[in-house]
């Protein structure tokens, strides 16, 4: 003969538990030991979160477009070959010269033969009388010459023949020149700088924002009149925010709100610069981050804490909480707000795993695994104490096929932590095992079956 150990066990139980059946046949003897302890288990808490609160403080832009001017003279005072070269933003040059009786040649300078020919062109006076006449010839002429307005606009409406000339992108751009026909001095046409041009500071510039639902990044770009382009992020939800040149920084905190308040996963208010941001649920969310640049100023005012159960799954995170299933616990709270689905009454643990439970309404619901439903996030710190022991027992059972059971004459009631052995000679059947049933409480048991066979 051998002895042998069958299986040893060991767990808590808050309710009706069948033991895992072992199997003893062909043994002549068996014993199982009962090793049991009462205590009851510790009260716990979970937090409904905090939504993070964040602060965006914003500054001005400082984009302006350059304004140029040229003053023309009369057509009579015109020289054959004067012209005038405007550049824009990136650096391509513009000239148009005069032609004073429609047959003229061109400009032979240097600067003139640099150009090519499709940014340049004559402009026919011969049929212009005034200074204002020639200004709008050479409106016209400047207008006609390719891509030249989808990078400056022309204004001749001056009294006195002068043009304006804005960049349309802001920038400080080299002055405008005028020569006369061979570039040996400046010719007859008068130029100014009018405003000097200053880049964007916040021009496609961005930064981003992690939304509080699946830490979606939402990035926040820059579109300075209308001339931004919007920042490739992978796997970010791009949302643009159009502001006007020069725009102050109040201006720009209002528009900024105005976007991230439109967002489901927000809410936002501004004050002057400053946008304020919280988000609708409870999480500890990435932070702001000014990923593009954009020189603003981010903090959290209020840390983010993430809710301590899931109401997607009906979940409650507690870490070595101890509780078996079946375990009735009173719910109470800090705050008047419960996560609805929950409130000041029993609950019926199911246990999910060691850092997880469920609550029910009842030890049946408990025992079939219907759970309360969390529908709300609430707030507070809410506490589960769980209910002493008042009665408990168990009992073993034996079985042939380990389908049908029958009692044994050996039942305990355990209410006090006890150890107990029970041993047996020449069983008549097969299978054995604990069944438990506890009223109210947890017992936390070991259980430990060995045997001796032929």
């Amino acid at each position: 003969m051998d002895s042998n150990q069958l299986l040893i066990e060991s767990g808590s139980v808050a309710a009706a538990l069948n033991m895992t059946a072992v199997e003893i046949k062909n043994k002549s003897g068996y014993g199982i030991f009962v090793a049991t302890t009462v205590t009851t288990p510790a009260i716990k808490t979970f937090v409904s979160g905090t939504a993070e609160i964040s602060t965006v403080t914003t500054i001005a832009d400082t984009g302006v477009l350059e304004v140029q001017t040229v003053t023309f003279q009369t057509k009579a005072a015109s020289t054959a070959g004067d012209y005038v070269v405007i550049e824009d933003s990136l650096g391509i040059k513009y000239a148009v010269a005069v032609n004073k009786t429609g047959t003229d040649a061109a400009p032979t300078g240097a600067i003139w033969a640099a150009i090519p020919s499709d940014f340049k062109k004559q402009c026919n006076i011969s049929a212009e009388t005034s200074a204002v006449n020639v200004a709008a010839a050479f409106e016209l002429s400047f207008n006609e010459i390719r891509g030249f307005t989808t990078a400056i606009t022309t204004n001749d409406t001056a009294a006195d023949g002068t043009m304006t000339f804005t960049q349309v992108r802001m920038a400080n751009v080299s002055p405008v020149v005028v020569k006369n026909a061979t570039d040996a001095g400046a010719g007859g046409i008068a130029k100014a700088e009018t405003t000097a041009g200053v880049a964007s500071n916040l021009q496609n510039t961005y930064f981003s924002m992690y939304a509080p639902d699946g830490n979606i990044q939402n990035v926040f770009w820059y579109n300075v009149n209308s001339q931004g382009v919007a920042p490739v992020v992978t796997g970010a939800v791009i949302n643009e925010i159009a502001i006007a040149k020069s725009a102050s920084a109040d201006s720009i905190a209002s528009s900024t709100n105005t976007i991230v308040d439109a967002l489901a996963a927000f809410v936002s208010t501004v004050s002057t610069n400053v946008v304020t941001v919280t988000g609708v649920n409870k999480y500890n969310l990435t932070n702001l981050s000014d990923t593009g640049l954009t020189g603003f100023a981010f903090a959290v005012t209020t840390p983010g804490v993430d809710n301590a159960f899931s109401i997607a799954d009906n979940t409650i995170t507690i870490a070595a909480h101890g509780y078996a299933t079946g375990l009735k616990v009173a719910a109470t709270t800090s705050a008047a707000s419960f996560p609805t689905g929950l409130s000041t009454t029993d609950f019926w643990v199911i246990k999910v795993s060691a850092t997880l439970i469920k609550l029910a309404t009842s030890a049946s619901n408990a025992l079939a695994g219907t759970a309360v439903d969390i529908t709300s996030d609430g707030s507070g710190t809410h506490t589960l104490t769980p209910a002493a022991l008042t009665g408990g027992s168990y009992k073993l059972q034996a079985s042939m096929d380990d389908v049908t059971y029958f009692d044994l004459a050996v039942t305990n009631n355990v209410t006090v932590t006890a150890n107990f052995i029970h041993e047996k000679i020449d069983p008549m059947f097969n299978y054995v095992r604990v069944v438990w049933a506890v009223t109210t409480g947890q017992i936390t048991y070991v259980i430990n079956t060995f045997a001796k066979g032929y």
